[in-house]
């Protein structure tokens, strides 16, 4: 339920419905990772997501220090506290403001935030970026369709239409 739920907060006026509502980050390969629950945490994909539909997307090209600076910054994050309201200003842009970042800038967020900042950072620390300054895990999945020529679809199971 609370995936239907973010899945709908993701999606903004005259957008198609989102597919996802979760993104992490592969750490070891990609059935080990590092997401946000009540806790950042490192996991098995399997044991967590085996029901769900997932689909892994791997930057093209990254170097091994580009590798290197990413999974260092997953695991920096994990055992930190995943705050869940955070999801409320997502949803309020998103439904009242076409997405711009208003409740987002008003409510100053922690610097913890959603799962997707967990990732956004991440891949940060690498030079990449998913297109925006804060994006949910539907815009990153809009990002990499948009540009294969940078992102490969290395697995994909079960992904709701």
């Amino acid at each position: 339920m609370l995936g239907r739920f973010i899945r709908w907060g993701e999606r903004s006026r005259n957008e198609p419905p989102s597919r996802f509502n979760h993104g992490l980050v592969a750490v070891a390969s990609p059935s080990t990772i590092v997401e946000a629950d009540l806790k950042v945490r490192r996991c098995s994909l399997w044991d967590y997501h085996e029901t769900d539909g997932v689909v892994i997307y791997r930057p093209l090209d990254l170097t091994a220090e580009q590798i290197v600076a990413i999974v260092a910054e997953a695991e920096r994050w994990v055992g930190k506290p995943y705050p869940a309201l955070e999801l409320f200003p997502y949803l309020l842009d998103n439904k009242l403001f076409g997405g711009r970042h208003v409740f987002r800038r008003i409510l100053k967020p922690s610097p913890l935030g959603v799962c997707s900042r967990m990732a956004r950072i991440a891949f940060g620390k690498a030079g990449l970026t998913f297109g925006k300054p804060e994006p949910d895990p539907d815009d990153m999945d809009d990002f990499c369709q948009a540009h294969r020529e940078k992102y490969i679809c290395v697995f994909e199971q079960g992904v709701l239409a």
